[in-house]
């Protein structure tokens, strides 16, 4: 599936030695990829993603090695290699948290070129749509629901104040399509975030069209709904929803 600015998102898989490989948990075991979550995940991804990344920031692994929650400013001298493979002997200097290296790249062509004042930390405060997020510590225990929401900026100074696995990101929300391209309305008639109901044959000819926060829902009412069901049987009620 695409996420609203077109980027793949899920686990690649492939086959060696007979064996199947996450690639995602591979770059998380080798420290090549910061574990960062957004709340349409589920629990188990994020322990699951937690556990693999342990070892290669313990011994500062591939990026760990570089990391550092001192927010800099760019250097505009940085050239971008459009061909031939990577050099990552070349690539040396700090490494901050993703997303806030993308948004201080946006922030330091407007003060370069709109004369735009502030600290990076006012931009933040400022940005339209607003980053709001969780600590995945309040989002693990609580649930996406309940957790209380915080902007991403309370977290920014001269320092990123939380640790890259210490958020759970809130995503911009898209639409889901069906086959004719039309939007698909969620009734939501018990007021929480698992107000979906669909059938499985349903479910299947849904078109995710930048829309994976809203379908990942609908993924997480199916299991909420099989596990209650599960539950039900094995307590001797034969009747299901």
């Amino acid at each position: 599936m695409v996420d609203v600015y077109g980027r793949f998102v899920g686990d690649i898989l492939i086959s060696a030695g007979g064996n199947e490989l996450n690639i995602n948990d591979w770059m998380l075991e080798n420290g090549w990829a910061f574990r960062t979550f957004y709340e349409s995940m589920m629990p188990a991804e994020i322990t699951r993603m937690t556990t693999a990344a342990k070892k290669a920031e313990t011994h500062n692994l591939g990026i760990w090695k570089f990391y550092t929650s001192t927010i800099g400013v760019l250097d505009w001298n940085l050239v971008f290699r459009r061909t031939g493979p990577p050099l990552p002997e070349k690539d040396r200097g700090p490494v901050i948290f993703p997303k806030l290296f993308r948004r201080l790249c946006v922030y330091g062509v407007k003060v370069k070129t709109q004369n735009l004042k502030g600290s990076f930390t006012t931009f933040l405060a400022n940005l339209k749509p607003q980053d709001y997020c969780h600590l995945t510590s309040d989002f693990l225990k609580t649930g996406p629901a309940k957790a209380t929401q915080k902007r991403l900026s309370q977290f920014v100074t001269t320092q990123f104040k939380a640790r890259p696995d210490g958020l759970v990101l809130s995503e911009k929300l898209g639409t889901i399509v069906d086959a004719q391209n039309k939007p698909i309305k969620f009734n939501d008639d018990k007021g929480d975030r698992r107000g979906v109901s669909f059938g499985l044959s349903e479910l299947r000819q849904l078109k995710p069209d930048k829309g994976v926060n809203l379908f990942h829902r609908v993924e997480q009412d199916f299991r909420t709904k099989f596990e209650d069901a599960k539950i039900r049987k094995e307590a001797g009620h034969s009747k299901t929803h």
